[in-house]
């Protein structure tokens, strides 16, 4: 079941990215960490997956959720595994950037880049969504964060699971 929860919310974040990267409606408010524009997609859609500690069992099933979704729906889907480098987080964000990626989902190691990651993905008017951790648009600590300063999410509650 651990690995079946993984895949879905793994896919379920994929396909919220695609809603954000080709500006479907959601029918929610949008949120001032999601009204930043986002450039139109023409042809294929390519989605960058930046995941920690991406050699973990949890991640190794996200991931393979995430792919099998993607080649479903005919979406590139490039996964990075960021061990539990912050450094790697922004020169692989700015990588996904240059190679002209329609959107990130990310799972940080460290929420403290999260204003970093928000502000190279605005810049490029790239869609940034969060799976699994939370990360603020203007500083380091989410729990501290205003709810509309929180990156759109995709996950479950911890809490909930058991």
């Amino acid at each position: 079941m651990f690995r079946s929860t993984s895949r879905t919310v793994a896919a379920a974040g994929l396909l919220l990215a695609l809603g954000l990267t080709t500006a479907c409606s959601t029918g929610q408010e949008s949120t001032k960490a999601a009204d930043a524009p986002v450039a139109k997609v023409d042809g294929k859609i390519s989605i960058t997956y930046l995941q920690k500690q991406g050699d973990q069992e949890y991640f190794v099933g996200e991931a393979a959720g995430a792919k099998a979704k993607a080649a479903e729906l005919g979406v590139d889907l490039k996964v990075v595994n960021l061990g539990n480098d912050a450094n790697k987080t922004i020169s692989e964000v700015q990588a996904a950037i240059a190679q002209k990626t329609n959107g990130i989902v990310i799972v940080v190691p460290d929420p403290a880049v999260g204003p970093q990651v928000v502000q190279a993905a605005k810049d490029a008017k790239i869609a940034l969504l969060t799976s699994d951790d939370q990360i603020c648009t203007n500083g380091p600590d989410p729990s501290a964060c205003a709810k509309d300063n929180l990156v759109p999410r995709i996950g479950f509650s911890g809490t909930q699971m058991g």
